[in-house]
């Protein structure tokens, strides 16, 4: 039994490569603060905020979408074309691909997240909700 991480926010925190160093980190938010958790051996992850302090980044917060909606490990057409059949109406995401697609934070899945995956695709630009945007690297356990 180990500790991951203390005090956790979000309905549903994400598993995904959110760095891309190739193994997946516990995304969520804390305190005020969006970012993730790197899985370690001994003792409580380490919590790293990737935002800046933002109220939005309450116990409730929706958006936790990485934007790779397939799990292949990166932000691709086919996932702005999942996002926006979805968004349509012509396709269903399980549980673990509507988890990542809430791509703004807005608390639902719609087509601006499929425009955001898109933009993501095509220019290499991240999704607002995990967009480094917190230069200090502000870590705590």
């Amino acid at each position: 039994k180990h500790e991951s991480t203390i005090e956790l926010g979000n309905e549903s925190q994400a598993w995904d490569d959110i760095d891309g160093d190739g193994a997946k980190e516990l995304i969520f938010n804390r305190n005020n603060w969006y970012g993730f958790a790197k899985p370690k051996a001994d003792g409580p992850w380490d919590f790293t905020a990737i935002s800046t302090e933002n109220g939005k980044y309450q116990r409730y917060f929706h958006g936790n979408g990485s934007g790779d909606i397939n799990g292949d490990g990166t932000i691709g057409i086919d996932d702005a074309l999942m996002l926006m059949r979805y968004a349509i109406g012509t396709e269903g995401l399980t549980d673990e691909q509507a988890a990542r697609a809430d791509l703004n934070g807005d608390g639902a899945v719609d087509v601006f997240d499929a425009l955001l995956a898109l933009r993501a695709a095509l220019n290499g630009e991240q999704p607002p909700c995990i967009k480094p945007q917190n230069t200090e690297g502000k870590t705590e356990a």
